[in-house]
């Protein structure tokens, strides 16, 4: 019989710790949006044919994600993750030597998107191996510490823009990414750690909704919809803050990144005792309800609230939904199948924004967004409903 990843002779904390150094490097796919004005500034273009970079990247995110389970049978864990942080390093310096649109597409685009997806996956799966925690607790610090790199990144971009510029700040960035390659890699290495293989080997598009068609089309609708409505918040939150206080627009994209960690925390623990099912339902009804107060009394201080609620109920997200995975298929499936609903939240995230962008450009305003991600998301937690129950094992 195959072992489980918390189904080990001895503990350890170097794999843990190796999938935390991964995560707080590659958060710093957070910190884009102080590279915006900068990138826009020096290569003297449009912000649209910027933003090309980030859509991109938003898109080989999904396809990392994808494969990496494949990844993680060809490879070691030292190896995969050596490799892997050795391609975001090359994206990012040729996206800071190239000084240009071309390259920046090329490398931070295509490149960095790629690596940060196999390396958030190879994360979340690698997280629990000889852990001392329980395994929802070892993968909400996983997934928490990536929501951290988005909260430390900003900053950290933003005092090197201002010593040596957006194109050697990249540069340093490749740097560190492949420090932090390195580390991990001796890391793994010292724990000999490896990811238990699945019971059965399948192809990439082999079996999609897999021999549980239900409970897989509910999750995929489910998290597409949550993703939807938390995204068009989200990635709209300096918009919204700027309608309500324009004195306090750093807020706006600061509350969701601290409430995300505290939501993947808080699920880490939750999801010991109570079903997958019922965590999702209730993240997904935390949501509606503080998205429809917003919208029926509007202002500064349900505003604030509904940011940080709503980046709660996406941080729960990222724990639940693979934990639950782990409830119906076994945790050793849990790379494949999370790989192939993480399709749901790409098209979630990219549709989103545009979304409520869309409906801001008609109206001026940001109510009608939140009003129909308030909708959404209602939508979400009766799609989570239709779950079957997890029979006792």
């Amino acid at each position: 019989m195959s072992k489980s990843i918390t189904e080990t002779k001895s503990f350890s904390i170097m794999p843990i710790g190796a999938c935390v150094l991964l995560q707080l490097t590659m958060g710093m796919l957070y910190g884009w949006s102080v590279l915006l004005v900068p990138l826009e500034n020096s290569l003297d273009i449009s912000r649209s044919e910027v933003s090309i970079a980030y859509s991109l990247a938003f898109i080989f995110v999904t396809v990392g994600c994808f494969v990496t389970h494949r990844l993680m049978q060809w490879l070691s864990l030292p190896k995969l993750s050596m490799v892997i942080m050795s391609t975001g390093a090359a994206g990012i310096a040729l996206a800071g030597f190239g000084e240009h649109l071309i390259t920046l597409i090329l490398g931070y685009g295509i490149l960095f998107g790629f690596a940060s997806g196999v390396s958030y996956f190879l994360a979340v799966s690698a997280c629990g191996i000889r852990s001392p925690l329980p395994h929802s607790v070892s993968l909400s610090i996983a997934v928490a510490s990536f929501a951290l790199g988005g909260v430390m990144w900003p900053s950290i971009y933003t005092a090197l823009i201002q010593w040596v510029g957006v194109f050697p700040t990249l540069q340093l960035s490749a740097c560190i990414i492949l420090l932090a390659g390195i580390l991990s890699y001796y890391l793994f290495r010292s724990s000999n750690a490896e990811v238990p293989k699945p019971e059965s080997e399948v192809g990439f598009f082999e079996d999609m909704l897999t021999n549980k068609p239900r409970i897989m089309i509910c999750l995929w609708i489910g998290f597409f919809l949550l993703a939807f409505a938390a995204l068009m918040i989200i990635g709209h939150a300096a918009g919204m803050v700027n309608e309500w206080a324009k004195n306090d627009i750093a807020l706006g994209p600061m509350l969701p990144n601290l409430g995300y960690i505290t939501g993947a925390l808080i699920a880490g623990q939750i999801c010991r005792f109570l079903p997958g099912k019922t965590v999702t339902v209730g993240m997904c009804t935390l949501a509606a309800i503080v998205l429809f107060l917003a919208w029926i009394i509007p202002g500064v201080t349900l505003g604030f609230l509904m940011l940080a609620l709503v980046g709660v109920s996406f941080g729960m997200a990222s724990t639940a939904y693979p934990a639950t995975i782990g409830n119906y298929y076994g945790v050793n499936e849990i790379p494949r199948i999370y790989g192939r609903q993480s399709i749901s939240y790409g098209i979630g995230g990219l549709i989103g924004p545009l979304a409520a962008a869309t409906i801001f450009d008609g109206t001026l305003s940001y109510s009608l967004s939140i009003l129909t991600a308030a909708v959404i998301a209602a939508v979400a937690a009766i799609v989570h409903l239709s779950l079957p129950k997890i029979k006792a094992t």
